[in-house]
C-alpha cells in the first residue's frame, strides 16, 4: 500500500480584459466569480511508495479581478481557525467540554485535525502556538493521550471552529450511495482521525498596476496522493468546487462528470460515466 500523503500545486492561466483602444470594449462580469469545469486527468504511478495525481481544471471569470491570497496572509478575514469558547470566554478543550452543560449534551465532536489544534498559549501574552517557541517544531499531530511534541512537552488540544475563508479553492469528493451523492469524509477514513485535505489556496494572479480590472481564465488544482485507488477503487464520484475572491464572494457551485477509476490492467484511468 502505497504511503498516504497529500500536496496541492496550483497552476493558473489568467487573462486581464482590459480596454486597448476606443474601438475595444472589456466585457462586463459580474464582481462574484463565475466557474465551469474545464478538464479532469489522472496520472497513476505505480510503484510502490509513489503518489498518484488527480489535475482538475477549471474556468472562470470575473468582474473586478480580486482573485488570489498569498501564502502569508493568515490575519482575518483568511485566519484558518478561530478558537470555541464557553460563556466565561475561556478556550474550550476536551476536558471542559462540560462547562457547556450535561456531558449528556456535550455535542463536541471525536478528535480529529479539523475541529481541534495541538499547541499551547503562553500564559504571558495569552497568544497561541503550535510549535515550540524555542525550537519553532510544530507539534506531532496524534490524538494520543499525553504524546509529547519535539520540545519534550505535552501539547494541549484545543476545541476550534475551522474558517471557510482560509482557502480560496474548494473541493469536495461526492461519492455515489444509492441514488445519493454524499460527500467522502477523509478524516473519517483516517486511522488517525487526520485525513488529506484538498481544498487549496492560491495565489494572487490579477495586474497588481491594474486592480479592478475584469479577469477570466483557468485554475488548474493538482491533488496528489496515494489513497485515491485505495479509497475510491470501487466507487462513482463527482468531484464539486467553488472558488472564492478576495471579498469573501462566493462562486456557484460547478460538479465533474460522475466518473470511476478504471483498472487497464497495468494502470489505472478515469471513465467518465457521463
Amino acid at each position: 500500500m502505497k504511503n498516504l500523503k497529500t500536496s496541492n500545486w496550483i497552476w493558473l492561466i489568467p487573462v486581464i480584459l482590459l480596454a486597448v483602444s476606443s474601438c475595444y470594449r472589456a466585457p462586463e462580469f459580474p464582481v462574484e466569480p463565475r466557474i465551469s469545469f474545464n478538464s479532469l486527468r489522472f496520472y497513476d504511478v505505480p510503484a510502490l511508495g509513489q503518489q498518484d495525481s488527480l489535475v482538475l481544471t477549471i474556468n472562470f471569470e470575473d468582474g473586478d479581478g480580486d482573485l488570489g491570497v498569498e501564502g502569508n496572509e493568515n490575519l482575518p478575514p483568511y485566519h484558518s481557525f478561530s478558537f470555541v469558547t464557553n460563556d466565561n470566554r475561556l478556550v474550550l478543550t476536551p476536558g471542559t467540554a462540560t462547562l457547556l452543560g450535561p456531558s449528556s449534551n456535550d455535542t463536541m465532536p471525536p478528535y480529529n485535525c479539523v475541529d481541534y489544534r495541538l499547541g499551547r498559549v503562553e500564559s504571558s501574552t495569552r497568544n497561541f502556538y503550535s510549535y515550540c517557541t524555542s525550537e519553532y517544531r510544530t507539534y506531532f499531530p496524534s490524538p494520543e493521550e499525553g504524546r509529547l511534541d519535539r520540545c519534550g512537552m505535552v501539547p494541549d488540544t484545543f476545541y476550534v471552529k475551522p474558517n471557510i475563508f482560509a482557502y480560496n479553492f474548494l473541493v469536495k469528493f461526492m461519492v455515489k450511495r444509492g441514488e445519493r451523492y454524499e460527500e467522502f469524509d477523509f478524516n473519517k477514513a483516517s486511522l488517525t482521525g487526520c485525513g488529506e485535505v484538498f481544498n487549496q489556496k492560491f495565489p494572487i494572479i490579477y495586474d497588481r498596476n491594474t486592480p479592478g480590472s475584469p479577469l477570466s481564465g483557468e485554475l488548474t488544482n493538482t491533488m496528489i496522493s496515494a489513497g485515491f485507488i485505495n479509497y475510491f477503487r470501487n466507487d462513482t464520484l463527482k468531484l464539486q468546487i467553488q472558488i472564492i475572491d478576495r471579498a469573501l464572494n462566493m462562486s456557484n457551485i460547478v460538479e465533474t462528470p460522475a466518473f470511476h477509476f478504471e483498472n487497464t490492467g497495468r494502470l489505472y484511468q478515469i471513465e467518465f460515466l457521463e
